[in-house]
C-alpha cells in the first residue's frame, strides 16, 4: 500500500509517469499499474492524461491531500517507533506459567530482543501472579479469572480448554460423541484436580462430569505427551496442545461441550504510567496471543 501511495504522490508532483517511475526506482508500466489499481480500489478517476502531461481531477486533488497526510503520519509513526527502540532498555523480570513458556510465549523473547537490543529479559517459569511484589517481578502472566489482588492487570489474550485424544487411541477405543460416554474412556487427569470431574457445558449449563483413569500427572505438558502416546483422553488448555493439534498428533473431540474461553492477564505492580519497557512487553503479548 505504502509504495502505491508514494508512486501516486510522485506522479502528481512530477506531472509525468516516466519521471515518477525513475524517482521511485520502478518501471513505467509498474507505475501505470499502481495508479490503475488505486483508481479501481477507490472507484475514482484521479488523473486526466495527455501524451505529454497528466493533471489531477477533482477526486484526484482530494486523494492527493489524503495521501500527503497519510504519508506524513506514517513518517511520524516510524520516527516514534525508532525513538522507542533507542530508549527501551534495562531488565524485565517476567513470571510465565510453564506451559506458556514452551508454547505461546516462546516467540516473544526473540521478537522483543530483535526490536529492542538494549533490553534484557529474565523469565521465571511458574504461576507467579500472587507474588509479583514479593519476588520483584515486573510482570507475571495469569491464565483465568483473577483473584482479588492489589495489583494492576490488563487482558492480553484468551485461552480455551478442550478435550482431545490421539488418532490411535480413538481408533482403538472409539470417538465419544456424548458426555455420558466419557465414563467408558481412560481420562488422564491433573493431580491438582480434586473434584474428580471435568467442568464442561451441557445444554449451555456448566456441569461437572465425573471422569476416571489410571494415570495422573502434575504437569499439563506431561499429560499432553501421554495423550500423544495414546494412553487416553486429556482436558487441557489449547496452548499446551496447539502443536500436537496442528500436526494431527491429537484430535479435538466433544467441541460443543467445551466451556467458554478464559482471559490471559498481564499482572504488574500498580502504577499510573507504564514505563516504556513494560509497555512494549504488553504490546508484544497482545500481538502474539491474538495469533494463537
Amino acid at each position: 500500500m505504502w509504495q502505491k501511495l508514494n508512486v501516486f504522490k510522485a506522479v502528481v508532483e512530477t506531472g509525468n509517469f516516466a519521471k515518477a517511475a525513475r524517482q521511485c526506482g520502478i518501471s513505467t508500466p509498474s507505475t501505470t499499474r499502481y495508479i490503475q489499481e488505486l483508481e479501481a480500489e477507490y472507484k475514482s478517476c484521479f488523473f486526466l492524461r495527455t501524451t505529454r502531461h497528466v493533471s489531477l481531477t477533482a477526486s484526484g486533488e482530494r486523494f492527493y491531500q489524503f495521501v500527503c497526510d497519510t504519508l506524513e503520519a506514517q513518517q511520524d509513526l516510524l520516527g516514534l517507533l525508532e525513538s522507542q527502540k533507542e530508549t527501551v532498555s534495562g531488565n524485565l523480570k517476567i513470571g510465565v506459567p510453564t506451559s506458556l513458556i514452551y508454547n505461546c510465549f516462546r516467540e516473544i523473547p526473540q521478537y522483543l530482543l530483535d526490536q529492542y537490543p538494549n533490553l534484557s529479559l529474565e523469565i521465571i517459569q511458574g504461576n507467579h501472579a500472587l507474588n509479583v511484589l514479593n519476588n520483584y517481578f515486573d510482570l507475571a502472566l495469569h491464565c483465568g479469572e483473577l483473584p482479588d489482588l492489589n495489583l494492576y492487570a490488563t487482558q492480553v489474550g484468551t485461552w480455551q480448554k478442550m478435550i482431545c485424544a490421539s488418532p490411535g487411541y480413538l481408533k482403538k477405543h472409539g470417538n465419544p460423541t456424548r458426555l455420558t460416554q466419557l465414563k467408558n474412556h481412560n481420562c488422564l487427569d491433573h493431580s491438582a484436580n480434586r473434584s474428580g470431574g471435568w467442568q464442561l457445558l451441557q445444554d449451555k449449563q456448566t456441569i461437572t462430569i465425573p471422569v476416571q483413569g489410571n494415570l495422573k500427572a502434575d504437569s499439563s505438558m506431561a499429560l499432553a505427551q501421554f495423550a500423544e502416546d495414546g494412553l487416553g483422553l486429556v482436558y487441557l488448555p489449547h496452548f499446551t496442545i496447539s502443536r500436537a493439534l496442528h500436526h494431527g498428533k491429537l484430535l479435538p473431540i466433544l467441541k460443543s461441550n467445551w466451556p467458554s474461553s478464559l482471559p490471559i492477564y498481564a499482572v504488574y505492580p500498580q502504577r499510573k504510567n507504564l514505563n516504556k519497557k513494560l509497555a512494549v512487553l504488553i504490546d508484544a503479548l497482545r500481538l502474539f496471543f491474538q495469533t494463537k
